[in-house]
C-alpha cells in the first residue's frame, strides 16, 4: 500500500509539474480530439483566440476559428496527425473578437497508456509579425524587380565582380540565354578573347576605385557581337563586394553616327563642288565655313581662314562696308543680293546674303554666295 501511495503521489507531482509548465508557457499549447474539438488549452492559447476562459471554448470544434481559406488544410493536418504522423502548418486564425492572426502549429499524436491515439498535442506560435515582414519584403522585391525590368538596357549584379547573381529580363531576351544559363555566368564570358584583358582591367577598376564605364561588344548566345556601353559601380554588403551596372546597346547610335558622317561628307562634297565662292558667317561677321573654290582663290588654308572676319578678308577693312549685303539681310531678315566691289580681291562680285536662323527663330548668321561678274 505504501508503495502504491508513493507512486500515486509521484504521478500527481509529475502531473502538477507538467501542468505548471503548460500553464506558464508563453506559447499556445493545446490538445484536440480527433474530431477537432478542443480538450485543453493553456492561458497563452486562450489569450491568442481571445477567449475569456477555457469554459467558453471547452469541447467546441476549433474549425470556426480557422480562416475559411485554411480550414481544409487544418482538417487534413488533424486527420494526418491522428493517424500517427506529425505535422506543421501555417494558417490564419480569426479570434473570438475578430482579430486576424497568422499562426504556426507543430502537432504530434497524443496516445493513451497503450498505442491508441486519443488526440493531437500541439504547440502554436503567433507569426503575424513575421508574415507582415515577409509581405513587406515581398512587395519591396516586386517593386524593385519592376523597376529593374523597366530599365531600357540590361541590368546585372556580379558577386566580387565575377559571378552573375541577379539580372533583368532584358538580359535574357537580348542575349538569348535562359535563367539557368545566366546564373553564375562569369563576367568575362560575355566578351571575345581579344577584349577580355581590357574588360578585366575595367572590372578591377570598379572593385578598386568604385566605378567605371567601358564600350565593348557583348557576344550573344548565337555568336553575334553587339556594341554596348557598360557601367559598373561597386556595392559592399554584408562583408562582400558586388559590381552592379547597366548596359545600353549602341547599335542604333552607331548607325545614326555613320549616317550623319555620310550625310556630312555628302554635304561637304556638294559644298566644295560649287564653283562660286560660298562661306558661312556668324553674327559677328566671323567666317565659320568656306568652300574649296573660295579657299583656293584666296590661297589661304581653311584652318587659317576660319574665325577671321569677312570684311578683313574680302575688303581689307576693320569694319563692314556701309552697303554690306549681310548687314541689310540681318536688318530685313531676308535674302539680299547686291553687286559689291571686293577691293582686296580686285574683282566685282555679285553677292547674295541669306540669313540663318536657329530652331527658335533667332538670327545666328548668314550664308554668303559670291559670283565673279568681272566678265
Amino acid at each position: 500500500m505504501e508503495e502504491r501511495r508513493r507512486i500515486e503521489e509521484e504521478l500527481k507531482r509529475s502531473e502538477e509539474r507538467y501542468r505548471s509548465i503548460i500553464e506558464t508557457d508563453p506559447e499556445c499549447v493545446l490538445i484536440l480530439a480527433p474530431d477537432g474539438k478542443l480538450l485543453e488549452m493553456n492561458p497563452a492559447g486562450l489569450a491568442m483566440i481571445e477567449a475569456d476562459s477555457f469554459e467558453q471554448v471547452a469541447g467546441r470544434p476549433v474549425y470556426p476559428l480557422i480562416a475559411p481559406q485554411h480550414r481544409d488544410a487544418f482538417r487534413e493536418l488533424v486527420e494526418r496527425v491522428c493517424s500517427g504522423d506529425t505535422g506543421v502548418l501555417e494558417f490564419e486564425m480569426i479570434g473570438l473578437k475578430g482579430t486576424l492572426r497568422w499562426l504556426e502549429i507543430h502537432a504530434v499524436p497524443l496516445r493513451d497508456g497503450g498505442e491508441r491515439i486519443t488526440g493531437l498535442l500541439a504547440v502554436t506560435r503567433d507569426i503575424t509579425d513575421r508574415k507582415r515582414t515577409e509581405k513587406e519584403l515581398s512587395q519591396e522585391k516586386a517593386f524593385t524587380d519592376a523597376v529593374i525590368n523597366s530599365l531600357p538596357g540590361i541590368f546585372y549584379v556580379y558577386e566580387e565582380g565575377q559571378r552573375l547573381i541577379k539580372w533583368n529580363r532584358t538580359l535574357e531576351t537580348r542575349t538569348g540565354y535562359s535563367p539557368d544559363e545566366l546564373l553564375n555566368k562569369h563576367a568575362l564570358d560575355w566578351f571575345a578573347e581579344e577584349e577580355r584583358e581590357r574588360i578585366a582591367t575595367e572590372i578591377n577598376n570598379v572593385m578598386g576605385k568604385g566605378e567605371s564605364t567601358v564600350e565593348a561588344n557583348l557576344v550573344l548566345k548565337d555568336g553575334a557581337r553587339v556594341p554596348y556601353v557598360l557601367t559598373g559601380t561597386r556595392l559592399r554588403s554584408e562583408g562582400r563586394n558586388y559590381l552592379i551596372g547597366i548596359g545600353i546597346e549602341t547599335t542604333k547610335l552607331r548607325q545614326v553616327e555613320e549616317e550623319l558622317r555620310k550625310a556630312e561628307q555628302e554635304w561637304s562634297n556638294t559644298f566644295d563642288s560649287i564653283s562660286d565662292f560660298v562661306s558661312v558667317h556668324d553674327r559677328e561677321f566671323r567666317i565659320v565655313k568656306a568652300n574649296k573654290a573660295l579657299v583656293d582663290f584666296l590661297g589661304i588654308a581653311l584652318e587659317e581662314l576660319i574665325g577671321r572676319r569677312c570684311y578683313e578678308v574680302f575688303h581689307g577693312t576693320d569694319r563692314p562696308l556701309l552697303n554690306c549685303p549681310y548687314i541689310e539681310s540681318m536688318r530685313l531678315k531676308k535674302t539680299v543680293t547686291a553687286e559689291v566691289e571686293y577691293t582686296k580681291l580686285g574683282i566685282p562680285l555679285l553677292v547674295t546674303s541669306s540669313p540663318l536662323f536657329n530652331g527658335d527663330g533667332d538670327l545666328i548668321g548668314d550664308v554668303h554666295f559670291a559670283k565673279d561678274v568681272s566678265g
